[in-house]
């Protein structure tokens, strides 16, 4: 389903290029919403405003033809050949999470965007308890949507509680875990873009990057870096105690809190 909040996400999709000329959604998207410039009224099937935004062919995909898709699959099984590399931008706008088998899921809407197309997603992060099986970190897509993946520019974005909308950095960059607390109190999707630079390799490499980065500097520490990794974990460790002892706790934790929003994600405008 797709609500006005997407709107704007999907503008700035096409903003950035992506080409929506043959467009497949995964599951009939309905709207929750109407309007005149778009062509919809609330619960109409979306396709209209894929049309709006360049489409000259619109696919669904779904496990029943109850909705008329015109591709029927079971999304737990892999998808048959003869769809890889066949749409320009695939849209996924809230069926995976209610698919049990996840990862061939994904799988096969990676496998199924076009060299130099998109891969769009707008999928549950918070408050979404049993609406489907899961909720979603940006990491996974991070990790996931990765050049040894066949993709690159991912972009993740989320609305707060006062739907303003949300950049969110990537991890490896920043080389930690990352806790983001964007929506606290209202249901929030992450809306992800990715654009597809070669094939889908057989095998994923999904690994969450804090820990390939931490592994990393474990190997360096076998090959005889320890003393430097010790010098710099003792300067560390030293400058902790020194905050402890002359920082009072309230205003270090405030300051932690503006710290990690300029870290792990930035204020955005998105236009209707």
């Amino acid at each position: 389903m797709l609500t006005t909040e997407a709107v704007p996400f999907l503008r700035y999709c096409k903003k950035i290029g992506v080409d929506f000329e043959s467009t497949l959604q995964v599951g009939r998207n309905t709207v929750l919403f109407s309007s005149e410039e778009m062509g919809v009224k609330e619960g109409d099937y979306a396709d209209p405003i894929y049309r709006f935004l360049g489409a000259k062919k619109v696919d669904s995909l779904d496990y029943s033809d109850y909705e008329q898709a015109s591709i029927v699959h079971d999304m737990n099984l892999p998808i048959d050949g003869s769809f890889r590399e066949s749409f320009s931008a695939v849209i996924e706008g809230g069926t995976l999470e209610h698919v049990f088998n996840y990862p061939i899921a994904i799988r096969n809407c990676m496998d199924m965007v076009k060299l130099g197309g998109h891969l769009v997603l707008m999928t549950p992060a918070n408050n979404f308890f049993g609406h489907g099986f899961y909720q979603f970190s940006p990491d996974l897509f991070f990790s996931l949507l990765s050049e040894q993946n066949g993709f690159a520019e991912t972009q993740i974005f989320q609305q707060d509680d006062s739907l303003r909308w949300f950049r969110i950095r990537n991890p490896k960059d920043l080389k930690c875990l990352m806790n983001v607390c964007i929506a606290k109190y209202n249901r929030s999707c992450l809306c992800v873009v990715s654009k597809k630079i070669k094939s889908t390799p057989e095998k994923l490499q999904v690994i969450q990057n804090f820990w390939t980065d931490l592994w990393e500097i474990g190997n360096k520490a076998e090959n005889g870096e320890m003393d430097k990794l010790l010098s710099r974990s003792f300067i560390e460790g030293l400058k902790k105690i020194i905050k402890k002892i002359w920082i009072i706790k309230n205003i270090r934790k405030s300051r932690q809190k503006r710290q990690e929003e300029k870290l792990f994600y930035e204020r955005v405008q998105f236009h209707n």
